[in-house]
């Protein structure tokens, strides 16, 4: 696993939750929950927690080739999401309020380092942000094209539909009245 050096080599089918690789992995986690659970909250820890996005990515200006796939990291925050839910809500000293907006605060911090691994692990697909806006622009067209046409083959319908419903007014409005 690379980040650890170690002398025995290990597979990932032989690893357990007390190999060193983990155990070092699980270091690295709490070190970065003590930093976001204990920083001031300024421009240097929105770059460390970018930093944290990039190094879990494929970019190529960092020194590893960790690499973690952009469903893992979602399903990672989802996760933590959960315990620091279920932790803040066990927390009897704490009124609801408090709670409440304790969680929200961490459901936004969980939403911006989203966002920041969203920005090295999504684009990383495309060459560059021409294709993409390339691409976008080409779905677009197809989209509206397919609602042109979509709209084109409804038209009889609805104006079929506008007056049978004029007519079915029309006469309701005639009985009602007559009577």
């Amino acid at each position: 696993m690379e980040g650890f050096e170690s002398k025995t080599k290990e597979t990932m089918v032989s690893l357990s939750l007390d190999s060193p690789p983990i155990k070092f992995r699980k270091e690295m986690m709490q070190k970065y929950l003590h930093k976001v659970l204990s920083a001031t909250w300024d421009f240097s820890f929105l770059r460390y927690i970018d930093w944290v996005a990039k190094i879990h990515s494929d970019t190529p200006e960092k020194k590893t080739t960790v690499k973690i796939e952009y469903i893992h990291i979602v399903a990672f925050f989802g996760y933590l999401s959960g315990i620091l839910t279920d932790a803040i809500c066990r927390i009897s000293e704490l009124d609801e309020e408090t709670k409440a907006n304790t969680i929200t605060a961490f459901n936004k911090f969980l939403y911006i380092q989203n966002d920041l691994f969203t920005k090295y692990c999504i684009n990383e697909d495309y060459e560059n942000e021409q294709l993409l806006e390339t691409s976008f622009e080409s779905k677009k067209k197809e989209a509206l094209g397919v609602a042109t046409q979509t709209r084109r083959e409804f038209i009889p319908y609805l104006v079929s539909f506008a007056v049978g419903g004029l007519v079915l007014g029309f006469v309701t409005a005639r009985v009602f009245n007559s009577k």
